[in-house]
């Protein structure tokens, strides 16, 4: 939930909204997108329209497809190192 946080207060900066204007935005409290920036998290529909106002809704979604979830738990092995090497 931390570097989520993290994230989202980036992609706010980035934007140059302030926490008042992201919560106007995205119909989400400003105590709320405070813990959520601050890592204490926040319910999953709060997450979605944080990101969803900052424009990175998508990027979200994608990031949890199974696909992409499975390939980050279970990272490919690098190739054998050849022998004599």
């Amino acid at each position: 939930m931390r570097r989520l946080g993290t994230d989202l207060a980036t992609w706010r900066r980035i934007r140059r909204l302030t926490v008042e204007e992201l919560s106007e935005r995205s119909g989400v409290g400003v105590a709320t997108i405070n813990r959520l920036e601050g890592g204490q998290g926040a319910p999953l529909e709060h997450v979605l329209r944080v990101a969803s106002a900052l424009g990175v809704g998508e990027v979200l979604a994608t990031a949890l497809t199974p696909r992409n979830v499975l390939a980050r738990a279970n990272p490919p092995s690098p190739p054998p190192t050849p022998p004599g090497t």
